[in-house]
Order: C-alpha cells, then sequence, then structure tokens
C-alpha cells in the first residue's frame, strides 16, 4: 500500500493566538511568497547597516519613533498572529514568535507621513538566532489584507544578539505612508518558540539630495562624487576609481540626470576575482530598489560591461539612487575607469572567448569530433574579423579543415562568432587543446577534455533493448517536453556542458524516448510525469508524449502520468472545462496500461494550486476535484489521485479545497533567503528542515517527496537567473539518500519524484549530458537499486547510429523584414499560444486562432535607433469586425511586458490590410532588441493570413497609422 503513512510519527503544530481579521489569508500565502524564484537578494531590497549604536547624524530628522519606554504602552503597535506575550517592560517590547509567520502591525497614522527616497526605518532589535525579518508598507488600507499586498515590503537580515538596523525600503512612489507592519523571523524545521525584544523603531529623513549631474565619469583624479554605503574603502589613482567593498556595502552615484533613452549602462572595470555583481537603482515612479545582475570577468585588465536597462523593472526615469553593489561573501576590490549612461552600447571592442570545447558529450578514441572556439565582442565598437589557431596535443590530429588557423567575419556587440575544427584522438585519456587568438588582439584559452576508451560494441538497427532494473520505491522524473524544434535549443549553444549525450534531439522521435527509457529503467526509474499543457481545451507541447512515448518500443517498461502545467491567465479554469479536460484524461490517457497509478489510482499532478483557487475559489475547487474523483471512478480507471505543487503554508488551504497529496515541483529558493548563487547541497538540505519535515508534521496529507537535480537558469534568464552551484551527481546523492531517510522515517508514500529529466533551461537535469555524464542515473541506482549491478552506459554512435538530432541549431539569419514567400519556411515565426501551428503557403504565413490570447514569436538582433517603425500587411477574419493587433519586443534577458508594445486597431473582414506602427516615439523603444512577439488579435477562432512585416529605417517617414 504505497499510499499508507505513519500519522504516529508526526507531530502537532502549537496552538497560537487568533489574528486580526483581513491578515491570515495573505500571510498564509507568505511562505511560498518568501521562497519564490524571483526573490532578490535582500541587499537588492533594503540598505542597512548593522552596528551597537546608530543616532540620528546631523542633517538627519527623525519623523516618527516608538521607544517603547512606557510600560504597558504598545504605542500603536499590536500583534497580528503567531506571537504571544507581547507587552512593553524594562524600556523594550518583548513578544514570543510560535510559529512561522509572526507580525507586528501599527495603526492607521494619523496624519499619513509624506514619503521620500531618502528615508530609512531604524530599528534596534535583539534576535536569539539569525534569521529574516520584514517590514511591510502601504498607502492604502483597501485592500482585503487592511492595506498590505506582497509587493510593498523590505526584509532584512537579523543576527543573534543586539544590534541596530537601518533598513532603506525606497517608498517614494506611495506618496504617504498609512501603515506599517513588521514582521519577525519565524519558527522554521522544528525550532522552539524564541522570545524577540525592540528597543526602539524610527522613521528617519536621512537629507535633501544635491543636484543632479550627467551621468558621465571618468575617474582620474577624484571620485567624481561616488561614495560608499556600508563599510569599506575608496580611493582614486592614475588607473581609475578603486573602490574595496564588503559584504553587505555599496558603491552609491551621486543624483543623475537620467533621460528615456538611456538604455545601457557601460563602464570599463577590473576586478581580481570572478563572481557576480549587480547594478541597482530606484525610480521616482516605482517602489522598491531595483537591480540588474551581471557576471564579473576577472583578470588585471580592465573589461568593458555594457549592462542593458532598458527592458528591466522599474527602469524609469527619474533615477533617484544608482549604485553597484557585489554579491560576494568576502570583500570585492573593484578598479573602475569610467561608467556612463547610454542610449547604445559603448566603449572599444572587447573581445572574450566565451566558451571552448570539444563538442560531443561522449568523446572517444577513434572518434571524430568537432572543437569549437565561440568568440564575442563586449564593447561598443566592431571588430571587423579574428584570427585564431588551434594547438593539439601529441596523439589528437587535425582531420579538417586542412589549416589550424581560422578566421571569422566581423564581431559587433552582443555577437558571437564560432569557429570550428574537427579532430580524431588516437589515445584515451585526458588531452589539454590550446586556442590561440592572434588578431586583432592575443588571447588564448585551454580546454582539458578527456577522450573515453572505444567500446567496440555490434552494430544496432535502432536502441538496442533496455535491461530493467528497479527497487521497492516508485521513481518518477518530470519531463520538460520543450525541445521539439531546432529554435528550442538554441540558448543551450552558449552553454555547452550541457549538451545531452542525444545531442540537441528531434524531440517527438519515438527513438529519442527509447534511448530515455532505456537509460531511466536501466537506473532505476519506473516512470515519467510529463509536463502536459491544456488551456481551455488548447494543447500544445504534446509532441514528446503523443508522438514519442505513446509511439514508442519499450513505453512497457516506463510508465506515465501527467503534471497539469495550469499556470496561465486569470478566468480560464471553469467548470465546464473542468469536466471536459478530466473526460480527455480518461479517454486519452487513464486506461491506457503504461498510465501510472498508485493503488490503483491514476496519479495526476497540479503546478499551480493559485490559479485553481484565484479562478474556481476554495469550494469551486474542492467541487472540481471532486468531480474528477466521481468521473474517473465511474469511468472504472480508478479513482484519481490528485497532488498539488504546496508549500507549509498552503497545506490546510489544500486540505480544504479537496486535494488528495502535496507534492512539488522544485523549490530552489528554499531557505535561501534571496540569494542568487547558492551551493546546491545547502538548499538540498533546507528541502528536508524547511519543507518535507513540515510538510509531514503537518498531518494534513500524504507527501509525495519533491527532490531537486539543481537549478541554474542562467540559458533562459540570463544575469537575472537564481544559480545553485556544484550540482554534482555527488550532492545529488546526498539529496537523494535524505529524502529516503524521510520517507522511511515519517511513513509517508514510498513515491518520489524528481525535477527533473531535461530542464536544460532551468539547470534541473539528470538525462545523460556532457558534464556529467551518466552520473545523476547512477546516483538514483545507487540509493534506490543498490544491489543492482552498474550497467554498461553507452549512446548511439557506440553502436553505429547516427544521434537522433536537428542537423543545425543555430541562430536564423538576421531579419528586418519577412515575406513569405518559400512554401514550409516561416522566416523563425512560430506560435508561442493560442495558434494553431503556423504554415507558410501562398505566399502567406497562415494560422488560427485558438484563445484571445494568440501570439507568434521570432529572434530578433537589431539597434531600435536604426528604426522607426513597422508595417505590417495581414488579412484577419474572425467574429468581430474589428480587432487589435500588438507588437512586442524586449532586449536582451529581459522577458515581454505590456510598457514594451504598439498596437493599433485592425479590421478583422478577411481582406488584406496594411498597417503602420510609429515606434520611434516609444520610451522603450531603445537600445538592442533580440526578440519580438505579435499578437494578431485578441479573439478565438480568428483566421489570420500573414503576408508581410518589415521594419521602417529611421531615414525613412513614418506617416500615422493608415490601413489599405
Amino acid at each position: 500500500m504505497l499510499l499508507k503513512w505513519d500519522r504516529a510519527t508526526e507531530c502537532s503544530l502549537s496552538k497560537t493566538p487568533s489574528r486580526q481579521p483581513g491578515l491570515f489569508l495573505w500571510s498564509s500565502t507568505m511562505m511560498a511568497v518568501r521562497c519564490a524564484r524571483w526573490l532578490f537578494t535582500i541587499l537588492s531590497l533594503g540598505s542597512l547597516v548593522i552596528a551597537s549604536g546608530v543616532s540620528a547624524a546631523n542633517g538627519e530628522e527623525v519623523l516618527r519613533e516608538w521607544n517603547f519606554d512606557e510600560p504597558g504602552n504598545l504605542q500603536g503597535w499590536s500583534p497580528g498572529g503567531h506571537l504571544r506575550d507581547t507587552q512593553v517592560a524594562e524600556g523594550v517590547l518583548r513578544t514570543t514568535v510560535v510559529d512561522w509567520d509572526p507580525i507586528l502591525v501599527h495603526e492607521v497614522f494619523d496624519p499619513p507621513l509624506a514619503t521620500t527616497p531618502t528615508q530609512v526605518i531604524e530599528i534596534r532589535l535583539w534576535a536569539p538566532r539569525d534569521g529574516t525579518a520584514e517590514f511591510f508598507w502601504t498607502n492604502t488600507t483597501k485592500t482585503q489584507y487592511g492595506g498590505f499586498s506582497p509587493e510593498k515590503h523590505t526584509p532584512f537580515h537579523v543576527s543573534a544578539g543586539w544590534h541596530t538596523y537601518r533598513v532603506r525600503p525606497f517608498w517614494q512612489a506611495e506618496g504617504q505612508l498609512l501603515r506599517l507592519r513588521f514582521d519577525l523571523p519565524g519558527l522554521q524545521g522544528g525550532q522552539e518558540p524564541a522570545e524577540y525584544r525592540i528597543d526602539f523603531i524610527h522613521i528617519i529623513e536621512l537629507g535633501s539630495r544635491a543636484q543632479p549631474v550627467a551621468p558621465d565619469w571618468t575617474f582620474r583624479d577624484n571620485p567624481a562624487g561616488w561614495s560608499i554605503e556600508g563599510d569599506g574603502k575608496l580611493w582614486v589613482d592614475e588607473d581609475g576609481l578603486h573602490v574595496v567593498l564588503p559584504p553587505g556595502s555599496r558603491l552609491v552615484a551621486p543624483p543623475v540626470e537620467v533621460t528615456e533613452v538611456m538604455a545601457f549602462a557601460a563602464f570599463q572595470m577590473a576586478v581580481e576575482e570572478p563572481g557576480i555583481a549587480r547594478l541597482v537603482w530606484a525610480s521616482g515612479k516605482v517602489n522598491g530598489l531595483q537591480s540588474q545582475e551581471f557576471p564579473l570577468t576577472p583578470g588585471k585588465d580592465p573589461r568593458v560591461y555594457n549592462v542593458p536597462l532598458a527592458g528591466a523593472k522599474g527602469w524609469q526615469p527619474p533615477i533617484v539612487y544608482l549604485g553597484i553593489e557585489a554579491t560576494a561573501e568576502k570583500p570585492v576590490h573593484l578598479r573602475i575607469r569610467w561608467f556612463k549612461l547610454t542610449e547604445e552600447p559603448a566603449g572599444p571592442a572587447d573581445l572574450e572567448i566565451r566558451n571552448f570545447f570539444i563538442k560531443s558529450a561522449l568523446p572517444r578514441v577513434g572518434q571524430t569530433c568537432d572543437v569549437v572556439a565561440q568568440i564575442t565582442n563586449r564593447g561598443g565598437e566592431m571588430v571587423p574579423a579574428v584570427r585564431a589557431k588551434l594547438i593539439l596535443p601529441d596523439g589528437v590530429e587535425l582531420t579538417e579543415p586542412a589549416s589550424a588557423e581560422q578566421a571569422t567575419g566581423p564581431i559587433d556587440y552582443g555577437d558571437m562568432r564560432s569557429i570550428v575544427w574537427r579532430v580524431k584522438s588516437h589515445r584515451e585519456g585526458e588531452c589539454r587543446l590550446k586556442l590561440l587568438v592572434t588578431h586583432p588582439v592575443a588571447l588564448q584559452a585551454e580546454c582539458v577534455e578527456t577522450f573515453l576508451p572505444e567500446l567496440h560494441l555490434p552494430k544496432a538497427e535502432y536502441v538496442p533493448p533496455p535491461q530493467p532494473i528497479r527497487g521497492p520505491y516508485e521513481v518518477g522524473v518530470y519531463y520538460f517536453p520543450g525541445w521539439g524544434r531546432p529554435a528550442s535549443w538554441l540558448p543551450l549553444v552558449t552553454f555547452p556542458e550541457r549538451r545531452p549525450v542525444l545531442g540537441f534531439y528531434r524531440e517527438g522521435l519515438p527513438e529519442v524516448i527509447d534511448w530515455q527509457i532505456k537509460w531511466a529503467v536501466e537506473h532505476g526509474i519506473t516512470f515519467f510525469c510529463y509536463d502536459w499543457y491544456w488551456r481551455q481545451g488548447e494543447q500544445r507541447l504534446n509532441h514528446a508524449l503523443h508522438d514519442g512515448y505513446l509511439q514508442s518500443r519499450y513505453r512497457n517498461l516506463l510508465k506515465f502520468c501527467l503534471l497539469w502545467a495550469n499556470h496561465f491567465g486569470p478566468g480560464e479554469h471553469s467548470a465546464e472545462d473542468n469536466r471536459r479536460v478530466c473526460q480527455y484524461w480518461i479517454e486519452n490517457y487513464f486506461r491506457r496500461p503504461e498510465y501510472f497509478k498508485i493503488d490503483g489510482r491514476p496519479l495526476l499532478v497540479i503546478f499551480s494550486v493559485h490559479s485553481l483557487k484565484r479562478d474556481l475559489g476554495i469550494e469551486g475547487t474542492r467541487q472540481a476535484i471532486d468531480l474528477w474523483h466521481r468521473m474517473t471512478e465511474e469511468a472504472g480507471v480508478g479513482k484519481i489521485l490528485v497532488a498539488g505543487c504546496g508549500t507549509p503554508g498552503v497545506l490546510k488551504e489544500m486540505k480544504e479545497m479537496g486535494f488528495d497529496a502535496v507534492t512539488g515541483y522544485n523549490w530552489p529558493s528554499c531557505g535561501i533567503e534571496g540569494r542568487s548563487w547558492v551551493p546546491f547541497a545547502e538548499v538540498a538540505r533546507n528541502y528536508n528542515t524547511l519543507w518535507w519535515r513540515p510538510l509531514a508534521e503537518a498531518g494534513l496529507m500524504p507527501v509525495i517527496t519533491p527532490v531537486s537535480a539543481g537549478w541554474d537558469s542562467r540559458p533562459w534568464h540570463g544575469d537575472r537567473a537564481l544559480v545553485l552551484t556544484d550540482c554534482t551527481p555527488e550532492a545529488f546523492e546526498a539529496h537523494l539518500r535524505q529524502a529516503k531517510q524521510f520517507v522511511d522515517e515519517t511513513g509517508q508514500p514510498k513515491v518520489l519524484l524528481v525535477e527533473a529529466w531535461n530542464e536544460f533551461g532551468e539547470g534541473s537535469f539528470c538525462e545523460p549530458h556532457k558534464k556529467y555524464g551518466f552520473g545523476h542515473l547512477e546516483a538514483i541506482r545507487r540509493v534506490f537499486c543498490p544491489d543492482s549491478p552498474a550497467p554498461r552506459n553507452f549512446g548511439p554512435e557506440d553502436v553505429g547510429l547516427p544521434l537522433p538530432e536537428f542537423t543545425t541549431v543555430e541562430e536564423p539569419p538576421v531579419r528586418t523584414e519577412w515575406d513569405f514567400v518559400t512554401a514550409g519556411d516561416t522566416e523563425g515565426w512560430s506560435a508561442m499560444m493560442g495558434l494553431t501551428p503556423p504554415v507558410v503557403k501562398e505566399g502567406c504565413l497562415t494560422t488560427q486562432s485558438t484563445s484571445d490570447d494568440p501570439a507568434l514569436q521570432t529572434t530578433a538582433k537589431l539597434r531600435a535607433s536604426e528604426f522607426s517603425g513597422m508595417e505590417i500587411r495581414v488579412a484577419i477574419r474572425s467574429p468581430k469586425a474589428r480587432d487589435i493587433l500588438q507588437i512586442f519586443w524586449c532586449p536582451p534577458n529581459a522577458p515581454f511586458r505590456e510598457e514594451a508594445s504598439a498596437k493599433v486597431e485592425v479590421l478583422a473582414d478577411g481582406q488584406f490590410h496594411t498597417y503602420r506602427l510609429d515606434l520611434a516615439g516609444h520610451p522603450l523603444w531603445r537600445g538592442m532588441v533580440t526578440e519580438l512577439r505579435l499578437d494578431p488579435c485578441t479573439t478565438s477562432n480568428a483566421e489570420i493570413r500573414l503576408d508581410s512585416l518589415k521594419f521602417i529605417r529611421s531615414s525613412s517617414k513614418i506617416p500615422n497609422e493608415t490601413r489599405e
């Protein structure tokens, strides 16, 4: 009985005081918010100084103060929950934290306090242990949470003992402060209740700002108004501005004049150690401190940095604060020659060898392998050409081209050129290959590769039959079906260490999944949980399941189930759709013998519990799950087992909503207080103490234990990514062993879900790949099938089969116009959502909308300043007489957003019309544009024929929107 769970091993939660009306529901969701992927580092959200004693200095003014010097007088503060014994005595406010979300709330300010960017909250606090505290603030009382909301808060780290903290909330966009709330660190992972003491809380005005200056500095003989906030050292010499920043400190610019066209922060800087830094700023129009991270390139010579800002959240003039901070846990020495904010990338050409590697994931003796050098330009000036030479060790020969010295074409800012050689090794073991760039500057790189021995396996006509093993545990792995197009693999080109053993494979081919089944079952994996996308009847990314797995030869050896990826927009869950989707599950999946069931019940995982609650409410979600229970029982396929991805903070609501079990997809931010670079092993340990154990101790439902293979989403999110470091097979194995121990000790079902098989973009994967080979699968086998012998691991080329991959995965030609004259060639455009697969025929790209939010997308590479508008010729036929067409754009490493778009009203009469959109006057049409999105209409069931699109160069006059 897999669902048998031992409640005798669980602990009950402490009883806590009732909360104030309007506070409990929102507070119960904040546990998940605090560990959300997007949480910035605490230093990026509030500036703080820890000292033994801090008081208002010259020029500072105390605006509000609470000194707690009158016994019994809380001075307007009251406990909101998860606190007890709150009182003022002996000159301090004392309170005991008894659960995970303790809050103190102040009554409404009368009169309100006018807010500025130069205000700080100062608090002297005694804490029994390290943790994270938060201030929430608001200018209203009219939300369902008494005015408070998750986006208006400033977290900061607290240390054990007495300390005074200055927290800078950057609440200037509020206009006025009406309410204030203070959240103490909550209990985590079995911690005992503990007392906190507050000596005082002050709101202080730091003083007026100096007059703003133009953002263009060359540091020769003085710091030009730049200063350090916090500790550190600052000086200027002939090499520029030097600053040593310890953790928690920041280099701050003087007040600056920023115009809407400034799209880049450009500077030349040297740093001694690798790491991550971030540019931070505050806008007069947006609350909070915003940030944009960038990697540090170490070396003696200064390097050019161009940090794109045009698409960054909150980059809206006026900019009232600007600074640089490092994320290292030790002091960082920066040496800056110049710094400026610009419309275009700036600085001299600055070449960088991005990667130098052997392409094959399993390079073997006697096989021909590609050696690749990827070279990019960081500077604003173009490099006409680059020459580079490959130097090989003894025993490795060059097979083509004839010369080891090769050249590239021009390399502009942000461009990357690849040089490829083909080599063959005649000896196994470690080899060192060298790259010398000889023109226009001298650079060199080295790669160390291991050539594996020949296996001398017999040739095969198809994937060799798997040799399954299994243990007493059901080990599932999430499967992300996102690799069905060459363009999907493009973000992985510059991350060669993630290249799968199958290459950049054609997902949806049965032979692809048969190789994956073989490797999975030979290492103790028993089922795949497919990410499954259904949106009001519209499906996408089902090729891996329908065309691949369900047509595969070896599917009887590996079960499958579904994770409904239901994280879509508001209003798209409905009672009608709940019935329709369940009927689809029954007819297409649950009757299949391969479907994974627990005690005869088909497992379905819900990704977004929040989306169901938002659209249906708690009772509506319960009715939906009850409906699914009835429909599946009546159909004779077994009562569906609905597991929701949840956290301890939402578990009670999940019980009320009718979920049968709780699980998770990935919790990469678990317990890391918003840091962006964290060891994987630390997060893996936090899974146990902060999530697994509290979920089990609550005793509300079984836990299908989620485990993680890592996280590093830089291919998708660029410098904004959260990175878990050292996601090694050894660290993964330790995580698995802890998960197994948790299951055994708490009596949870012997079912685990690993995230993921192939989340290569997010950086969570155990599929065999270049960096660690079969290491992660071997870890699974050693933990869950320890008595099974190790299989012989090999790939297609080892048995004479070609890799089932796309022949070319490269960026499409740079285009500024598209005319669709070649049948079958979409010229880089694909359906992003809400559209049937686009087809090019009769000189048009043709598609049909399947939702009211259809979108096409493509990559681009253009400078916005060179183009003043776009012309689109399209025919749309829909139930509406008129509709809206909208074009979105985004700069590097930024998402699409409504603000960076232009729209025009279109006729939906089925006839061709030409529309022209003026972009030159748009405040966000600036910098580099790397992606485009076209929403042709806002109506479902519309027929769309796109004849052409083209950007109009700035030298051309753009008339007002017109139609033919």
